[in-house]
């Protein structure tokens, strides 16, 4: 991958990011639930990742290796918080599974947050990658 293609993914999930936390926010104040849950603190916290993703993207287009500390600090972000979210589906389902819970239903516990650290997975994995490797 070059600094122009981590570059449109970037923006590509900063973009999603965004449009989600603001939806969860809306959602907060108008009462209305969609698949995206009314949250005003995990929205403010996407709106955070999002800024942070598209602040490197600039520096990405220019082939500036500025760009990717932005990009790897907005992939870790969006890990931890997909990951936190995961855990608490599983403890959900661990205590429907133990009769505390009535019912489980995986749709609602399926947060954007997951999905949205499922499409930045790729993105981590090369960030990584190229980290890990050392610099010629």
């Amino acid at each position: 991958m070059d600094f122009k293609n981590i570059g449109l993914y970037t923006a590509l999930i900063g973009a999603i990011t965004a449009i989600v936390g603001i939806f969860e926010i809306l959602f907060v104040f108008t009462g209305s639930e969609l698949w995206i849950p009314a949250d005003l603190f995990g929205g403010l916290a996407l709106l955070v990742i999002a800024a942070v993703y598209l602040s490197g993207i600039g520096e990405l287009f220019t082939k500036k290796e500025e760009g990717l500390s932005f990009a790897l600090t907005g992939t870790i972000l969006t890990m931890v918080f997909g990951i936190l979210y995961t855990l608490m589906a599983g403890a959900d389902w661990l205590m429907y599974t133990l009769g505390e819970a009535d019912e489980f239903l995986i749709i609602s516990e399926l947060r954007p947050e997951i999905l949205i650290s499922i499409a930045a997975l790729p993105l981590t994995i090369y960030l990584f990658k190229r980290k890990s490797s050392p610099t010629e």
